[in-house]
């Protein structure tokens, strides 16, 4: 666990990890999270190494999106730690798990009003992207995070802040 900054902590998931679908980093984390209490909300960055050779985006990834589905089903609160501002954000995360389409601002059949309410806009690297999760995932993450803040006794403005923060959740 590497601290960026006095507000960022990153953590480094290596190929290795995410082809042998190893979530020790994280368990370390949410154990030290568990012990420390509400301090770390906000602050997570996750960080794929070994990847720079590999033209697609994280979430085209197929070992990467099996690595990020284990952790959406061990740890379904983890976006309550994601920093929304650094590395891979929930957006890329929902990606991984959730379904998400570039759309092309030229073309008017992904201009189609009816395709677009189906999903979440969201901006991301100077582009549009129609994401969207399915009502089980979406209920697995809304249900993780509710229970966990109980857990933790967590502020209920900041649980739902983060619930409402998720791209494409309820989507389905």
């Amino acid at each position: 666990m590497e601290l960026l900054n006095d507000n960022v902590i990153n953590l480094i998931i290596t190929s290795d990890e995410v082809e042998n679908l190893d979530y020790s980093v994280i368990d370390s984390f949410v154990k030290q999270v568990e012990e420390k209490g509400n301090v770390l909300g906000n602050r997570l960055v996750l960080n794929f190494e070994g990847y720079k050779e590999t033209p697609e985006e994280i979430y085209k990834v197929p070992s990467i999106r099996r690595w990020v589905k284990g952790l959406i089903d061990k740890y379904p609160y983890i976006f309550y730690f994601l920093n929304p501002d650094y590395g891979i954000n929930a957006l890329l995360i929902v990606a991984c798990v959730g379904d998400i389409k570039e759309i092309d601002m030229k073309t008017p059949r992904d201009m189609d009003k009816n395709i677009l309410s189906e999903y979440e806009l969201v901006s991301y690297k100077q582009k549009l992207f129609k994401v969207k999760l399915s009502k089980d995932v979406s209920n697995k993450i809304i249900e993780g995070l509710i229970e966990y803040g109980l857990k933790l006794n967590l502020d209920s403005d900041d649980v739902l802040f983060t619930i409402l923060s998720i791209p494409g959740l309820n989507g389905g």
